[in-house]
């Protein structure tokens, strides 16, 4: 089998084949980081993790790069409202969110910038884009004119011309010579009350798409191989992202868009919003880390999960009847079983690595894992068979991320 993955842009799976042969970049859109991470985080940054653990096992290395949005209208409303210093509020969920990963189980990722740290490169970037006569200032705010490219929808594949790019503006312009609708800030004026920085265009901060745009291509360069996020950032963030990245380099950024669908709760999707949440944290002291990961990886990542509190402590008990079955196996089993065929075995070995290799398919490796166990409930191994189920579920443990008790 060869790698395939489902490339967001053409809307079909593709062969995996990187910018640098034995490299993979990856790029992660992080959190804003202004309240502890939910379920619907852990669902993403699992599914990242268990991509990067199983190109890892495919003997690749990989530059994996995840920043955190860590100063914007929604951490400097929540540090009003909690009279907090906004970044001192910021770095607490910061330490709160690397908490919570660790205790998933979910690896490092190799840099984690900040916005805050990147605001000289964004002024940058927009200077550059006016010289070139793709982007515009108006009143303070800097817009991309949306205009001067034809690329603007390519992962959305839909008719842009009732669709508008800042959420926030819907309804109306806020800035009067703000030009179309499509256009998206690069640079937003302050208000009064928002932590702002010096500009030429005066005090403000860098719209959201601009930071992304800027570390993506400061530390994986201008053409990376696996862009990810959530499906709620296909439009207009990840669309603004690529569109400024290729507008300033003049070369396509991004190989492979790679998106994961929300977890809901009640059947709206799971958002600090909407007041729905079950955070990581609660999870993981209801069922353990590994119980976790094992309920959010056993539906296709493209695919929602409807977050149940039943299903959740379903999945510890499936949990730990692996565990058990596993490790008896390979202690010897019961005498009384018979041997269990070589053959029956490897297949369902072949079917764990066959599913990773079609787009990461976590789902289908899972049930191919659960057809072993049942497998080696009625039967024994023993010589090499046995080494070979051993060596099958080290690998298992390692990729997804899980203890099953080897």
């Amino acid at each position: 089998m060869v790698l395939r993955i489902f490339n967001t842009a053409s809307g079909r799976e593709e062969r995996f084949e990187p910018v640098n042969e034995g490299l993979v970049n990856i790029y992660t859109c992080g959190p804003t980081t202004y309240d502890y991470a939910h379920v619907g985080h852990a669902r993403t940054y699992i599914f990242y993790d268990a991509m990067k653990r199983y190109l890892v096992h495919l003997g690749y290395r990989v530059r994996h790069v995840q920043n955190f949005t860590d100063m914007d209208e929604k951490i400097m409303r929540r540090a009003i409202e909690l009279d907090m210093d906004p970044f001192d509020l910021s770095a607490k969920f910061i330490g709160e969110f690397l908490k919570d990963m660790d205790f998933l189980d979910v690896e490092r990722a190799d840099i984690y910038p900040k916005t805050t740290q990147h605001i000289d490169d964004c002024i940058a970037l927009a200077e550059g884009l006016i010289r070139k006569g793709v982007a515009y200032e108006t009143r303070g705010d800097v817009y991309f004119d949306a205009s001067k490219t034809k690329s603007f929808g390519r992962l959305i594949h839909e008719d842009l011309d009732d669709v508008v790019a800042d959420p926030l503006e819907e309804t109306a312009f806020q800035n009067p010579g703000r030009r179309g609708m499509l256009d998206f800030a690069i640079w937003k004026s302050a208000k009064e009350w928002e932590v702002s920085w010096n500009s030429p265009w005066g005090r403000g901060r860098p719209g959201w798409h601009t930071e992304c745009a800027i570390m993506a291509h400061k530390y994986l360069g201008p053409v990376m191989d696996i862009h990810g996020g959530g499906m709620d950032l296909i439009f207009p963030h990840h669309e603004a992202e690529a569109v400024l990245s290729e507008a300033f380099s003049g070369k396509k950024s991004v190989k492979y868009w790679v998106h994961n669908q929300f977890v809901t709760f009640g059947g709206e999707k799971m958002s600090k919003s909407k007041g729905n949440l079950v955070t990581a944290r609660r999870a993981i002291e209801l069922v353990g880390p590994d119980a976790v990961r094992l309920y959010l990886l056993s539906t296709h990542h493209r695919k929602r999960v409807d977050f149940s509190l039943d299903e959740l402590d379903l999945t510890r008990q499936n949990l730990m009847l692996l565990q058990r079955t596993f490790a008896r196996a390979l202690e010897g089993g019961r005498p009384s079983c018979k041997d269990a065929a070589p053959k029956v075995v490897r297949g369902c070995i072949s079917r764990f690595f066959s599913a990773m290799d079609s787009d990461f398919d976590t789902s289908r490796a899972i049930r191919a894992m659960e057809d072993l166990s049942r497998v080696l409930e009625k039967r024994r191994v023993q010589g090499g068979c046995r080494a070979t189920v051993k060596r099958a579920v080290l690998d298992f443990q390692k990729i997804l991320g899980i203890d099953l008790g080897v």
